[in-house]
């Protein structure tokens, strides 16, 4: 395991699911998205911008209540973006 990896790890958690590729941003760096697990046993979604100079991850900790308003809000957007 190459020192990124290891700190990534730490960082975030294990790994329980990786969702691969979402999209690009508007400043056209790569964002994924994974399930992972930190020691203490709380689950994170964790979302990763990756371009040739920056790296930057941002968790939140997956509830109950994170789910359902994660829920509402892709209801919402799918019904304003239409499929």
């Amino acid at each position: 395991m190459g020192f990124l990896n290891w700190f990534e790890k730490k960082l975030t958690g294990d790994i329980e699911t990786d969702y691969g590729s979402l999209s690009g941003d508007g400043h056209g760096l790569a964002v994924s998205a994974s399930l992972r697990r930190r020691p203490d046993g709380k689950r994170y979604l964790v979302f990763k911008w990756e371009g040739p100079s920056t790296l930057r991850w941002e968790a939140m900790e997956v509830t109950p209540a994170v789910l359902t308003r994660l829920a509402a809000i892709i209801e919402d957007v799918t019904k304003r973006v239409g499929r």
